[in-house]
This record gives C-alpha cells, structure tokens and sequence, in this order.
C-alpha cells in the first residue's frame, strides 16, 4: 500500500510493482524520497557480482524512469538520491564461490572476506544512467549506511556515511559475539570528485 486512510486505517491505494520489477530482483533496505518521486532499489544476484535497479515513482506510483548498473559485489545496504545521481557503495568484500560450490560454506554471508578489494563509490546518472566507480580511500572498510548525499556546485558529490571497520562481529556468524565484538563505527564525509574519479575522506565522528 503506498495510500493509508488515516481514520481507518483503510488501504486507498496499492500496487505490487509487477511490471517494473523482474521475479528474481530482491530489495535493498531502504527507500528514498526526492522532492515528490519515491525510489526504491533491487538487486538481483550474477555470477560476478550483483545487478542493482534504480527505480523511480511518482507519489501514486506511477512510474518515472529506471537505471541500472552492475556491481562485483555481492553485499551493500544502503543507497542515496541527489539531483543527478543514484549513489551506491560498493564494499571491499570477495566472495570465494568454490566454498559454495563444494559445500564448505553454505551461504553468500559465510562465503565474504574482506580482503583483496578497495571499496567504491558508484555513481549512476539518473537520466542517461551512466555510471562511474571511484575508489574510497583505504581508511574505509565497509560502508553501512549513507545519512545524506548532495550535488555540489562544482559538480562533485558529497556523501555523509557510517564507515564500519568490519562487517562481521566475530570471526564468522556462527561465532559472532553479538554482545562484545560489535564493530568500531565512523561518521564520514566522502567527497567524490566525479570527472577526475577521486575521492576525500574526513572523519565527522569517531566512537
């Protein structure tokens, strides 16, 4: 439902997105709002890597225009809207498929390793969709959550993240300490210079 009566609680208005997204795309998180359009994200998963739609509804969800772009990883949880772009984080995250495939892990999550990659910020212009992928500095490990993401006048982009400095709490999920090892977390700025395909980090918040 994307209309609720607010008395009733009454559906007024609904779709099931049937022809705008594909049986295999699966959703990332997280939705966003710019200005009156309302974008949704899905991903559906290759061999590679991962496929990432861009979706984009007016307010009765009606639809407005869809990008997609490819990405070599196989994890990210968040993305953000500015007046040009879609932006995403790509992780430094690879996954070891012969560990699928004998069987020794079971699962895409168990499979990951931080190790061998640098993480990226991929951005996908919303009208052409054409993207680009600037590497992060290596003071970043794996980007969580974008809190905020503007245009600036010199046409670069500034993006306000929670920078984590592992993905998993302990050693693999089985073993996790959820208590105790909790990551150490960041507040970053991330000013992605989008010609030159370069990057500034500045720490906001360390704790």
């Amino acid at each position: 439902p994307y209309s609720v009566d607010p008395a009733s609680l009454l559906t007024r208005g609904n779709t099931n997105l049937r022809t705008e997204l594909d049986d295999g795309d699966k959703m990332i998180p997280s939705s966003r709002i710019y200005k009156d359009n309302i974008i949704l994200a899905s991903k559906s998963f290759t061999p590679f890597g991962m496929s990432v739609r861009f979706t984009e509804f007016k307010e009765d969800y009606r639809l407005v225009g869809s990008q997609s772009t490819a990405l070599s990883s196989f994890l990210t949880q968040d993305f953000a809207v500015t007046e040009k772009y879609f932006v995403i984080v790509q992780p430094a995250l690879s996954l070891d498929l012969n560990s699928l495939v004998l069987g020794s892990k079971k699962c895409y999550q168990e499979a990951l390793s931080p190790k061998g990659k640098t993480s990226q910020i991929v951005v996908v212009d919303r009208k052409s969709g054409a993207s680009k992928k600037i590497d992060l500095q290596d003071t970043i490990s794996v980007i969580g959550r974008i809190a905020n993401a503007y245009d600036e006048a010199d046409g670069n982009v500034t993006i306000d993240a929670i920078n984590h400095e592992r993905v998993f709490f302990g050693d693999g999920i089985k073993s996790a300490d959820y208590a105790n090892h909790v990551p150490r977390s960041q507040l970053v700025r991330v000013r992605v210079d989008v010609e030159a395909k370069t990057s500034d980090v500045t720490v906001l918040s360390d704790y």
